[in-house]
């Protein structure tokens, strides 16, 4: 599994719940159910590599850590 498909993948369960905090559990148990989760980390890793490209703003302490989409215009 390429990392670009896993992150396109976590990338669009965002966009279909704009406004909806996921956090890093929620995330893996809908990469495993599409087929692109490796491990609970990399899931992790994918998700703070979005928010330092800042498609993800991060909220929440780093146990327990949860994100949101950034929208455009915000």
């Amino acid at each position: 599994m390429s990392a670009l498909t896993r992150t396109r993948t976590i990338h669009e369960l965002f966009v279909q719940q704009p406004a909806r905090l996921l956090g890093t559990g929620e995330v893996w148990r809908y990469c495993r159910a599409h087929g692109v989760a490796t491990c609970r980390k990399t899931v992790r890793d994918d998700l703070e590599r979005l928010a330092v490209q800042g498609l993800l703003s991060r909220h929440g302490a780093d146990n327990g850590r949860r994100y949101l989409l950034v929208r455009e215009g915000r």
